[in-house]
């Protein structure tokens, strides 16, 4: 049988395993700098209004906290505090007893493959993300309560999205995983399982509607327009009878065709997971024989079947808000499916655990060590293109200024394409898989013009006056540089023309 813990060391359980995995599995990431794509911004000084156009306004409050320079380990220990803190809620609400247990949802929240993307490309954001997380899984915990605190649950949800938008979806998730498990295990009755289940709908929505009416309070004060970017709220609005149905659809089937081959890009083109997908289908079996031999009374049979039925919908409603935006960091509520089989076997009243514990904590411990390794790999993969950067951006600068009418910082230079797209650029051997991930598929950190710009600036130092977007691409109209200048770095992929530097990538 399972051995019990004090309640009073399940919070330092929960600590010190989210703290041995996050070392495992992003330690490198915390200790070293591999800034590429959008981490270069690696100061987010005058950045605060972009946040709250995309519907992020309390960022720029967490920012006064830890500080608007992204320092790698402050944000490691950062995001290692609220992961723990949600491994103990989501222990909490399982009623967890057994420390294999706890250690093991500690494993599945910290080595998770949307960590590692997050920490890998988005980095500034990495804490922001957890603390959006733990609001998230808060607002869950108290909508579960019994005690009138239900009521402060909204909040949570406001929080959680004025942080963070897409993690409000664990929030619905975890409930649905936590009234199955009530029911497979028979905790409360069918009629308590539904009432609060239909209570946390209701406490979902209201959360969802005092982020609205707050965000647009918010965007009216400051005089800031919803940015209508891909990730933007200004995207979101109504939609006709038809959009709805085809969303609902796309945003239902996601989650099961992605658990069924996660490797296909016509899922999700940005973001192919790493996880063999013979360890999703032992997971859903693991799931259905537990499911099976748990003979729950005919009365919560409808309540399970409904409950299995909801949770891809729950897992991924905001695809719904988002009009169909989906990405590597939006998934992260889908790896609470990893969970299922861990709850269900914390229980010593079952008497057919003892078959199933060490086969199904055997394929957890491997899904993990998947996720570590390739965690650890995505991180070198990044090292390798902070370096790749810093040398070709030396030699790049070395051009600028071997030209005699070139002046450092006062000269205008105007950018041609983008240094991925030059001869220089190569797909190194043997990463070819490891760029099928989110934003790994470049050779260099600087992966576009705007990260040209913070890569010079901010990491180099650089002095270079960089012509904005719109100004260089009308420059490049009007003086025929793609006929006129070659490719870097053939000699003449680098000229001034009219007191103005050009090079073309």
């Amino acid at each position: 049988m399972l051995s019990s813990i004090k309640p009073k060391l399940q919070m330092l359980l929960c600590f010190a395993s989210t703290v041995a995995f996050s070392v495992i599995c992003h330690g490198y990431r915390y200790f070293n700098l591999s800034f590429s794509g959008d981490a270069t911004l690696i100061s987010q000084t005058g950045e605060e209004l972009y946040q709250v156009s995309l519907g992020r306004f309390l960022q720029p409050i967490w920012w006064i906290i830890r500080g608007p320079i992204v320092a790698p380990f402050l944000i490691g220990l950062f995001t290692v505090l609220f992961l723990s803190f949600s491994a103990y809620l989501i222990s909490e609400l399982f009623q967890l007893k057994s420390p294999l247990s706890i250690l093991f949802i500690s494993g599945i929240l910290t080595a998770s493959e949307t960590i590692g993307v997050a920490n890998a490309t988005y980095l500034p954001w990495s804490d922001v993300y957890t603390v959006s997380l733990f609001f998230s899984l808060l607002g869950a915990k108290l909508s579960l309560s019994s005690k009138k605190v239900f009521l402060l649950s909204p909040v949570c949800y406001l929080i959680s999205l004025g942080l963070y938008q897409s993690y409000i979806t664990c929030a619905a998730s975890i409930i649905v995983i936590v009234l199955l498990c009530d029911s497979i295990k028979q905790r409360r009755s069918v009629n308590e399982i539904w009432c609060l289940g239909l209570r946390s709908c209701l406490l979902l929505f209201l959360g969802l509607l005092l982020y609205a009416f707050i965000l647009k309070s918010v965007l009216f004060l400051l005089g800031v327009t919803a940015s209508t970017d891909y990730n933007g709220v200004g995207r979101v609005g109504m939609v006709s009878l038809k959009e709805a149905s085809a969303l609902m659809k796309e945003a239902y089937s996601t989650p099961v065709r992605f658990l069924f081959n996660p490797a296909d890009r016509a899922i999700m083109p940005w973001h192919i997971s790493a996880i063999p997908v013979w360890i999703n289908w032992l997971f859903l079996l693991a799931v259905i024989v537990l499911v099976l031999l748990s003979k729950p009374d005919n009365n919560y049979r409808l309540t399970i079947c409904f409950l299995l039925a909801i949770l891809p919908i729950a897992s991924n409603y905001v695809m719904i808000i988002s009009k169909g935006i989906l990405n590597g960091l939006m998934i992260y509520a889908w790896s609470f499916f990893y969970m299922i089989p861990i709850a269900l076997l914390d229980d010593n009243r079952i008497s057919f655990q003892l078959y199933l514990q060490k086969p199904i904590f055997l394929l957890v411990s491997l899904l993990l060590l998947k996720n570590s390794v390739n965690c650890n790999q995505i991180y070198i993969k990044r090292d390798l293109e902070f370096a790749a950067t810093q040398s070709a951006f030396t030699r790049i600068l070395d051009r600028f200024e071997s030209n005699g009418s070139y002046i450092s910082g006062i000269t205008p230079v105007v950018v041609s394409g983008m240094l991925p797209s030059s001869p220089l650029s190569m797909n190194r051997n043997g990463f070819e898989e490891l760029s099928k991930l989110q934003g790994m598929r470049y050779t260099y950190g600087a992966a576009y013009e705007t990260s040209e710009y913070w890569y010079l600036t901010m990491i180099l130092g650089a002095k270079i006056n960089l012509v904005p977007h719109e100004e260089r691409a009308q420059l490049i109209r009007s003086y025929h540089i793609d006929e006129r200048l070659g490719h870097y770095p053939d000699e003449s992929s680098v000229q001034m023309i009219d007191e103005k530097l050009f090079i073309r990538f």
